[in-house]
């Protein structure tokens, strides 16, 4: 009696009616398993070694300059060091919005004028400051409103903003369990496009002057930086060719 009713096809009717069902509901229970095996598909890779470097400010930073935030002064020497170094493009990831209480916006501005250094800016509500944006072309403008959209950006003040190399995104789309696994490489703002801040890099790396975005119905369909060898695709750049 058994074996009959799991080989009818009742049986398998109302199985995957329930399938589709749990597919179509995508509760939340389901989303965090899917979610955990892509972690764990991406933390079983091999290990990728990188030239890529993060110079931290911790606890020994804080003792040696003091509190938080530090004098911009400090970013200068940095910055000066760490070419004196042999860093190839030096990416500041810390927001200066606020003029410097310390004084510090000038010598940070002379510095970025003599190496260039990308900052960052933030997706908002509101505009502060004036931001910059690097310029795009844009094919199927039509379906400019598919890009994520936001009502303002906070940009840094306009000596250190016009002092940079070039400005990038920095906002994330956190995930249901709040792990962030996702950014946009571009966003919209007052019908203007902003990169994200890894786009950002690729395109003054490349020493170009804007970057390429082709859309569709679903949204970003590719994305180019047109002077870097890359593959035409919005989600990965290579530069193995």
């Amino acid at each position: 009696m058994f074996k009959k009713l799991i080989l009818s096809p009742w049986t398998a009717l109302l199985t995957l009616s329930l399938v589709i069902g749990l597919r179509v509901a995508d509760p939340s229970f389901i989303e965090s398993v899917r979610l955990r095996y892509f972690d764990t598909l991406v933390t079983s890779q091999p290990t990728t070694l990188l030239n890529i470097y993060a110079a931290n400010i911790d606890e020994a930073a804080l003792d040696k300059y003091g509190q938080w935030p530090l004098d911009r002064s400090v970013y200068a020497s940095l910055v000066k060091d760490l070419y004196a170094r042999g860093a190839g493009l030096v990416v500041l990831n810390v927001m200066m919005s606020e003029t410097d209480r310390q004084g510090g916006d000038t010598k940070l501005a002379k510095a970025m004028a003599e190496a260039p250094v990308i900052l960052i800016s933030v997706p908002s509500q509101k505009t502060k400051n004036t931001p910059r944006n690097p310029g795009s072309a844009v094919i199927n403008s039509e379906y400019l409103d598919r890009i994520i959209t936001y009502p303002g950006i906070i940009a840094n003040v306009p000596m250190l903003e016009e002092a940079a190399a070039g400005i990038g995104t920095i906002n994330t789309l956190p995930e249901i369990d709040g792990v962030n696994r996702r950014l946009p490489l571009v966003v919209s703002v007052g019908g203007k496009l902003y990169p994200s801040l890894a786009m950002e890099v690729l395109r003054v790396a490349a020493d170009d002057t804007t970057f390429q975005v082709k859309l569709s119905e679903l949204g970003i369909d590719k994305m180019r930086i047109k002077k870097l060898p890359q593959d035409w695709d919005g989600t990965y750049v290579s530069t193995s060719k």
